[in-house]
């Protein structure tokens, strides 16, 4: 593999003429640079990253089953092209868009098998999180999951939050079967009993692994649910913003049976609004959530489903709006930055700076795809056993190191959020949620994270500025966000790592190194490469020597 470069590209056209003997056994399509339509939208992604050129593959597998992605690796490692795979299209900076690559697209692989019983779920490795949401709803249950629902399940690779999560865990934490394709064809299941660490890497840094098939989750009653959202306008002096965040403050914060979220985003007609998902889980009385609940309603929502939604209905909250964004912009581009304080720095002294910046500072008309979001953090995540993601990364002495865990290298916890178009039917944060560190304990931390959002190429350089403001303005408030693999972008500040850099970004040297073992031994070639965990494995030794594998990247 020694012709791969780290920009995404691939090093030779070579291997192509192979394509003829591949068609004979592929199940699948098999699609070549320049067949048009067909081409074209497979190329599709939620948002493009501004910082690389989006790549364009020699050609596109879209396998129908396992055995098809054994042939697609296979095909790609023995003709020296790179393999990048692509699920929902959501990952940030486009990391399935490999230019002169094999674009592995599991499209077609979108199976859900509910077994109601053992409330456990199979879904193969093309699924996006609508398709598993709609399958487990028929027995009254649900997997924690984003609420996008276009998602694809690679954000269980690498951490996945949802509504549920500070209730019911991550989405790693609640998988108990992966099955996947690894470097040399081979299949391999992996559960913590037949092999406890590839399990333990896959949910956390898989993408880097191998190719995941098939998944089996751990599911969740939802039945006893009281849920729905809320949108208020954003007026001019933000009173209804501040509000809402000292309620998330001061009144959720210390509620174990209550998750929400709040975003605040342009409406193309109705200005500037703010949208909350609400979500009740258990028997908590229905006098009790609306005493909860009544600072907000006291604040004249315009729109207020809470008590009529079931939890199906909370998890499509988004999707009229992901399709009216992709109607109206194809093509959009965005950029983030985010980060954690203790939830008492979090004083309304905070909150303004963190509302003027991200609104009234806002580079408009140039910005107006833009989302500014905050949440809380705790709960079940603590217990997560993810090797890579949210934790206190590069102010760890500040904030208190991984979120009061015993052993700072051990298993932490992840955020997922990523922006959606907010119309009448919806432009709001997906997977913020509130969330507090002990089960029956308060919240000590605080999440924020705003993605500058812009339609024009042109603005490019205006959208990172803003990004860059923000993160400037912001910064010795607050920690960052930059351990969240499925948040970021590899091209953003693009340079190598340090040793400490990359034990910073997975909670500690010794996850870095049992991370760095199962790199060594699932891919001792370094054949995975398109994924954002690269630099990462890219990072030398604490004693200046390269990783084996990561050298060739």
């Amino acid at each position: 593999m020694g012709q791969h470069d780290t920009n995404g590209t691939s090093g030779s056209h070579t291997g192509l003429d192979a394509l003829s003997a591949l068609r004979e056994a592929f199940k699948g399509n098999v699609i070549e640079e320049g067949q048009g339509a067909a081409y074209e939208a497979c190329l599709w992604v939620w948002a493009t990253s501004p910082y690389r050129k989006l790549g364009r593959p020699a050609v596109i597998l879209q396998p129908r089953g396992t055995s098809d992605v054994v042939a697609a690796v296979n095909f790609a490692r023995e003709n020296n092209l790179k393999l990048a795979v692509k699920g929902g299209g959501h990952g940030a900076g486009n990391p399935s868009c490999v230019d002169g690559g094999v674009m592995l697209d599991l499209s077609l692989m979108r199976g859900v098998y509910v077994d109601p019983v053992s409330k456990t779920v199979v879904a193969e490795g093309g699924c996006q999180l609508g398709d598993i949401d709609l399958e487990t709803a028929l027995h009254g249950l649900a997997v924690p999951l984003g609420v996008a629902p276009t998602t694809g399940m690679g954000l269980a690779l690498n951490g996945g939050f949802s509504i549920m999560s500070r209730i019911n865990g991550l989405t790693c934490d609640n998988t108990l079967e992966v099955q996947m394709v690894l470097a040399d064809g081979s299949v391999v299941t992996a559960t913590q009993e037949t092999d406890p660490e590839l399990f333990w890497a896959v949910r956390g840094a898989g993408a880097s692994l191998g190719v995941v098939t098939k998944i089996k989750i751990r599911a969740h009653d939802v039945t006893k649910v009281h849920a729905g959202s809320m949108v208020w306008v954003d007026d001019p002096a933000h009173n209804n913003y501040k509000a809402i965040l000292r309620w998330m403050r001061d009144t959720a914060s210390g509620r174990p049976d209550l998750s929400a979220n709040l975003g605040r985003m342009l409406d193309p007609h109705k200005g500037p609004m703010l949208l909350s998902m609400i979500l009740f889980m258990g028997d908590t009385p229905v006098s009790e959530i609306e005493e909860v609940l009544k600072p907000l309603k006291d604040l004249g929502p315009v729109q207020d489903t809470v008590g009529r939604s079931s939890y199906l209905q909370v998890q499509q909250t988004l999707q009229p709006g992901l399709e009216g964004l992709k109607k109206a912009f194809p093509v959009h581009y965005e950029s983030w930055t985010g980060g954690h304080l203790e939830l008492s720095q979090a004083t309304d002294e905070f909150f303004d700076k963190f509302i003027k910046v991200s609104t009234d500072d806002l580079p408009m008309p140039d910005c107006a795809l833009t989302l500014g979001f905050l949440g809380l953090l705790g709960g079940k995540i603590k217990e997560t056993l993810a090797p890579v993601g949210f934790k206190e990364g590069g102010s760890s002495d500040k904030l208190g190191g991984a979120w009061g865990l015993p052993d700072p290298a051990a298993h932490q916890g992840v955020h997922h959020a990523l922006p959606a178009y907010f119309s009448l039917k919806a432009f709001f944060p997906p997977d913020l949620l509130q969330t507090r560190t002990g089960w029956f304990a308060h919240v000590d931390y605080l999440d924020w994270v705003v993605t500058v959002g812009w339609y024009d190429p042109a603005c490019h350089e205006v959208g990172q500025g803003h990004v860059n403001k923000i993160r400037d303005l912001l910064k010795n408030d607050t920690s960052t966000m930059e351990s969240y693999i499925n948040f970021v972008d590899p091209g953003v500040g693009a340079r190598k790592l340090t040793y400490e850099d990359a034990c910073d970004r997975v909670g500690g040297a010794a996850n870095l190194e049992r991370i760095r073992a199962a790199k060594d031994k699932y891919d001792p070639h370094n054949f995975f490469t398109c994924h954002p965990f690269r630099p990462v494995l890219a990072a030398p030794r604490s004693e200046g020597k390269l990783n084996g594998a990561a050298a060739e990247q």
